[in-house]
């Protein structure tokens, strides 16, 4: 059944299906790194105030299932998701992986 979430006039409810590629499909994402990836988005969809519905991490690509508040729109949602993730990587693991 349908979770409708509400703003002050508006019901609604809004999710999309996100799926985050590495540069040329690089199989980079796997064991303990595939964790720490999942918990990096988990952690930015908290911050941001996005309801991360289901994910997976693949080998190559992410899958992520999104409630996202018609507030804000899908393609700034998904960059900063994606810039913040990138930033918080690289400071774990420097040059020596290409992910998202």
């Amino acid at each position: 059944m349908r979770e409708w979430q509400s703003q002050a006039h508006v019901k609604w409810y809004c999710r999309y299906h996100v799926v985050i590629v590495p540069k040329y499909r690089r199989k980079s994402m796997f064991g303990a790194t595939r964790r720490q990836i999942g918990e990096i988005l988990r952690e930015l969809c908290q911050r941001y105030g996005i309801e991360l519905v289901e994910g997976h991490v693949m080998p190559d690509h992410v899958h992520m299932c999104l409630s996202i508040s018609p507030k804000y729109s899908v393609a700034n949602t998904i960059g900063k998701l994606k810039g913040k993730s990138k930033i918080l990587l690289y400071q774990r693991y420097g040059r020596e992986r290409n992910f998202i």
